[in-house]
């Protein structure tokens, strides 16, 4: 997934909000959220690893997140749904948590203890044209404003590490418009990666095998190639300080 310049972060209070497009349908950017296997992949600042993520995708579920530092510390968060509309918008608790998912006292993270360390995040999915998918996120509750400003370059180094599409390439062959033709599609996901037309003398025709170099007796009668953006920007052009 790909981001549009003249997205916008910025602080709002004590909490955060974040706007992005992304040149990805919806239902990718959605499992980028929902799918713990992808949502590992892009999720946490940089040098951070996300190991664990537990995802109960219902009101009153679980959401349970784990990162690890480059020099081994651990890091967690725990946490519970609040409303989940599919491929429309998800709001959740967040709160720093043990390695078993159980709250810690402030103390823990270096806050006063009667510190509230427990914030809400939602974010919302709209989809535009051209297949693209705007992204609205707000975290609210931080204990003060630094903490959302942390927050803040947190999402963004999270997301210029990039998110790659769900699923991965995988090929599909048809039946072509003329007599004898076949098809054959590259897909990423859901957008296709490379289209070949060709049919084999005498109406025959055979699959294209892996790792095919030449094609003896093909007439290749058209190669469409495009190739997605996969990679998330993450600095917002208004806002160049996150």
């Amino acid at each position: 997934m790909t981001a549009v310049p003249g997205t916008r972060a910025e602080p709002a209070g004590e909490g955060l909000a974040i706007e992005r497009v992304f040149d990805a349908p919806r239902e990718l950017v959605w499992r980028a959220w929902t799918e713990p296997e992808h949502f590992k992949r892009w999720y946490g600042p940089a040098g951070m690893t996300t190991h664990v993520c537990r995802f109960d995708l219902r009101v009153g579920g679980e959401r349970f997140i784990g990162m690890q530092s480059p020099d081994g510390h651990e890091y967690h968060t725990t946490g519970v749904y609040l409303e989940v509309r599919p491929m429309d918008r998800l709001v959740s608790t967040e709160a720093p948590s043990d390695a078993n998912g159980v709250a810690v006292p402030p103390s823990a993270y270096g806050m006063p203890d009667g510190s509230s360390m427990e914030t809400t995040v939602s974010v919302t999915l709209e989809s535009l044209d051209a297949g693209r998918t705007k992204l609205t996120l707000s975290q609210t509750g931080f204990p003060s404003a630094d903490w959302a400003a942390g927050a803040g370059r947190g999402w963004n180094q999270g997301a210029r590490r990039g998110a790659r599409p769900p699923g991965g390439v995988r090929a599909t062959e048809r039946s072509g418009a003329g007599k004898g033709s076949r098809t054959l599609d590259l897909l990423l996901g859901k957008q296709t990666l490379c289209q070949l037309s060709y049919s084999r003398s005498g109406g025959r025709h055979s699959s294209l095998g892996p790792g095919a170099t030449s094609f003896p007796g093909l007439r290749l009668s058209g190669i469409r190639v495009a190739i997605p953006r996969i990679r998330a920007s993450a600095r917002p052009a208004d806002n160049p300080g996150l």
